[in-house]
């Protein structure tokens, strides 16, 4: 999310989470892979992640924090449903 720790570390759109505080996060649902990142805000957390056209996997320390979620302001056609996609893109619902 813009502007939290993981965008300021440098990790980007499309790595892949293969760590979180040792923990291999696998086959690991994505609900038991959010209780790892959870903690008490300002403390560390570290992750492993695998980013493409890099060898090494890259380790980061991450700063735990509160994560405010904004309202969506949406201005255009309301005649069809949209979703939000985590990337930012606003897909037709059911597309995408």
């Amino acid at each position: 999310m813009d502007g939290y720790s993981a965008q300021r570390a440098g990790i980007i759109p499309g790595d892949r989470l293969m760590e979180v505080g040792g923990v291999t996060v696998g086959a690991k649902k994505p609900d038991e892979v959010r209780s790892l990142t959870r903690g008490e805000p300002g403390t560390e957390v570290k992750v492993v992640i695998e980013r493409d056209g890099v060898a090494k996997p890259i380790e980061y320390v991450l700063i735990r924090e509160e994560i405010q979620v904004k309202n969506v302001t949406y201005a255009g056609d309301s005649s069809r449903r949209h979703r939000i996609h985590q990337a930012g893109a606003v897909l037709p619902e059911g597309g995408g």
